[in-house]
């Protein structure tokens, strides 16, 4: 069923193409009758286009404001979860200090962390590839001038 189908599909782009070169022949008119497809089609990519890029603009505010409810959500997370592992270690210690003290480390351990991460993106925004190469360029062409 599936050769026939595919038989009866290439014999239909074969008399398409036929009818086709048979217009393309025909001189003016079928330049005529070209151009006017192509304005067309033209004209629907862009329309599609047009639409496509409303929709996508719409799901990105809608992936914003998912990503807004989801910033309290990930902190309430991430206190339960030290919140757990302080109480496990106040647990398996019977200390309440330990406890405490271990809750408090690992907000100090993530904001150590986060810190470093601050530092290594202030650092790439100084550019330094780029001022590097700019340099090189410079000094070969200070040298080129010499």
């Amino acid at each position: 069923m599936d050769d026939r189908q595919a038989q009866a599909a290439h014999a239909q782009s074969v008399s398409e193409q036929q009818e086709l070169n048979e217009q393309t022949s025909d001189g003016p008119e079928s330049l005529s009758v070209w151009m006017n497809q192509a304005v067309e089609t033209g004209s629907s990519m862009v329309e599609l286009f047009r639409l496509e890029l409303k929709l996508a603009l719409g799901d990105a505010q809608r992936m914003f404001f998912l990503f807004i409810l989801a910033v309290p959500l990930l902190i309430l997370i991430w206190i339960s979860l030290a919140a757990l592992i302080g109480w496990l270690v106040f647990d398996f210690s019977q200390v309440a200090s330990l406890g405490l003290l271990t809750f408090l480390l690992l907000h100090v351990a993530l904001l150590m962390y986060f810190v470093r991460l601050w530092r290594r993106y202030k650092r790439s925004l100084t550019l330094p590839l780029s001022r590097q190469h700019l340099q090189s360029f410079l000094a070969q062409a200070g040298a080129a001038e010499k």
